[in-house]
Order: C-alpha cells, then structure tokens, then sequence
C-alpha cells in the first residue's frame, strides 16, 4: 500500500521507506513469511511528492503519474491505483484515469 505526503522544504521524507502491517483478517490467507500476523502482511511504503494544492487528491495523484518524473511515477502509471483515504473519497479510482 502506498501513501503519498507533499513534499515539505523543512523535512524530507525518509527515501526508500518501507514499513510492514498486518491485514488482520484470517479470511484472506496468512503469510509464510510473518508467521506472527494474523492475516496477509501488507508492505507500507511511503513518497513525498511535489503538490501546491492538495485539496484534491485525485487530481495531484493523476498529476504525478502523469509526469513521470520519478522511477516511482514511471512504475505507478503501469498499475492499477484506489483511493482509501480519506473517507469521503474509499474507492475512488485515480488511476487509470
């Protein structure tokens, strides 16, 4: 799962972060690999990114992977991309457009 924070001139987002959590629900499966996960691991990863407004999400996610700018953009722009956050917006799709 990936989130995306605007990118701040006073503090840079650690590069390359990559946390792990746990789906929680059983029904799914269980990953062989996190055998003290209930449920599916999931692999959090975070990207500070260029936005002036963010009051819509939609629009500055489909700006960044329009620009494929970053190996990130360019990699993003060949899969599928949903919103879960924030509540008003579950399930949007953002990508492809």
């Amino acid at each position: 799962m990936w989130s995306f924070y605007q990118e701040s001139p006073v503090r840079m987002f650690p590069p390359r972060r990559i946390g792990k959590a746990d789906l929680g629900d059983p029904k799914f499966g269980r990953s062989e690999d996190s055998p003290q996960f209930i449920g599916r691991r999931v692999d959090l990863i975070g990207r500070s990114i260029q936005a002036k407004d963010v009051a819509d999400p939609v629009h500055v996610l489909r700006s960044y992977l329009r620009s494929k700018k970053t190996l990130s953009a360019k990699l993003l722009s060949h899969k599928a991309m949903i919103l879960i956050e924030p509540p008003s917006l579950l399930g949007t799709v953002v990508w492809p457009e």
